[in-house]
């Protein structure tokens, strides 16, 4: 560690108590504890180019275990096989799973086609490119990976009382907005 200078920063209340916290459940000094943050601050936005609102849905996938991180070969490796089934009973699963997805989104106050378009977008599975104020353009990480985003997307959509129509693509689906 280089040479220590000293700063001064004005915190709020709410951010006095998160610092509190973290410190006590770290135990180390403030001074470290605000050092890690920055630290960890700078990996995140400066090395990786990740912003805030990305970080906190990974945490909040990551953290409950309810979310795996999948090297993206297993991922391509895996639905390049499930995208072939034609077991309606298999595709019945994925609706019902979908259905959960769509009460989680309710709980969290989702109210529009596009906040769930992002905060799905955060898992990885496809990128979101917003074409017209009601038209997305959603480009999956693989091409195999369509048939199922569009499975589940068509359920969560349908659970949330979201009128969309999604259409394929040769390499994206296009979700589009008829609520409007």
């Amino acid at each position: 560690m280089g040479a220590i200078e000293r700063l001064s920063v004005s915190i709020d209340k709410d951010s006095r108590r998160k610092l509190e916290l973290l410190r006590d459940r770290s135990n180390f000094s403030t001074s470290e504890c605000i050092r890690h943050l920055i630290d960890l601050g700078y990996t995140l936005f400066r090395e990786n180019e990740v912003d805030s609102e990305t970080l906190k849905a990974w945490v909040d996938l990551l953290a409950k275990k309810e979310h795996v991180i999948l090297d993206i070969e297993y991922f391509k490796v895996i639905f390049s096989e499930v995208e072939k089934i034609e077991d309606e009973e298999f595709w019945e699963k994925i609706r019902k799973v979908a259905i959960s997805h769509a009460i989680e989104f309710r709980v969290r106050g989702v109210s529009s086609v596009e906040e769930v378009l992002n905060l799905m977008e955060k898992t990885n599975c496809f990128e979101v490119k917003k074409m017209l104020s009601n038209t997305y353009s959603l480009i999956p990480i693989d091409f195999s990976s369509k048939k199922f985003l569009k499975v589940t997307l068509e359920e969560i959509f349908k659970n949330l009382g979201f009128h969309v129509r999604i259409e394929e693509g040769y390499g994206k689906l296009i979700v589009m907005d008829m609520s409007e």
